[in-house]
């Protein structure tokens, strides 16, 4: 299994590279929770204009869940490409498994341009990108289209063949704090969502992976940091509220103290690049 992990995510960095892109999974059934791709769009373009215009989060996330599925459903499980309301273009590969769309791979973004576009959003004069946006050669569409469909069977076949057990401890554990980690949740809210008392999540925690809650909440809260660090246009205040932290000037100690280096160091030695 973590072979095939490995496997994916070099053929995501592979495609990521050739393309001029970055790939994220949006997950509709829950069987795509542990994938190694951001859950929502990391490019530098979607997020200095979601820095600067709160809501288009809101938006963004209501156009790819509901308009994007229902486009799915109409026009089949085949890959296509959508405009968004910030005047990018993006594909959409569905992940499904027996006519079953567990959940969408969206690759971009990429220069908007109308021919070829199955989807557009009924916001896209309201805003637009800033700086120019890679573009995607007519000649590469048909490779690209290949290779991203490509990925996203490898994902349907994986949750064909990997078994899974609904509703683990574990699995419930993870969620929370996937979910929670960007507030102040504490043991006891997770023990009323396991249906135990705070001593025996504390327990369950331990015996399942080894450390207790408030380590395992400060991980994510870090691993959830990084990921936006390098991939992000989001300033370090914005990163630091975005991932659970009372303030940037905190961020910063913790930060440091957690890497061996400060948020801005990272972001330096690790950013990925434009697209």
């Amino acid at each position: 299994m973590e072979d095939r992990i490995s496997d994916f995510e070099h053929a995501v960095r592979v495609f990521e590279k050739q393309f001029n892109c970055r790939l994220c999974c949006h997950d509709y059934s829950g069987q795509l929770q542990n994938v190694p791709l951001p859950h929502y769009h990391l490019n530098v373009f979607c997020t200095r204009l979601k820095e600067r215009r709160a809501k288009l989060t809101e938006l963004c996330i209501g156009f790819d869940r509901d308009q994007v599925q229902r486009c799915l459903m109409e026009h089949g499980m085949r890959p296509f490409f959508k405009c968004c309301h910030c005047g990018m273009r993006e594909a959409v590969f569905p992940v499904a498994e027996e006519e079953k769309l567990h959940g969408v791979l969206f690759a971009g973004p990429f220069h908007a341009k109308r021919e070829g576009c199955i989807l557009f959003s009924p916001r896209l004069p309201r805003y637009s990108a800033a700086g120019p946006l890679p573009r995607l050669d007519a000649g590469q569409e048909e490779p690209f289209l290949a290779y991203g469909m490509l990925l996203a069977s490898s994902l349907a076949l994986r949750i064909r063949k990997v078994p899974r057990i609904p509703g683990s401890r574990k699995e419930m554990i993870e969620a929370f704090l996937e979910l929670n980690c960007a507030r102040s949740a504490g043991l006891d809210e997770l023990a009323e969502a396991l249906s135990l008392t705070p001593a025996r999540a504390s327990e369950a925690v331990r015996k399942l992976f080894g450390s207790s809650f408030c380590a395992l909440l400060r991980e994510k809260r870090l691993e959830k940091a990084k990921l936006l660090l390098r991939n992000s246009a989001f300033t370090i205040d914005s990163v630091a509220r975005r991932c659970g932290y009372r303030d940037g000037a905190y961020f910063h100690r913790v930060f440091r103290k957690a890497a061996g280096v400060t948020p801005l160091r990272y972001r330096l030695e690790n950013r990925a690049g434009e697209a």
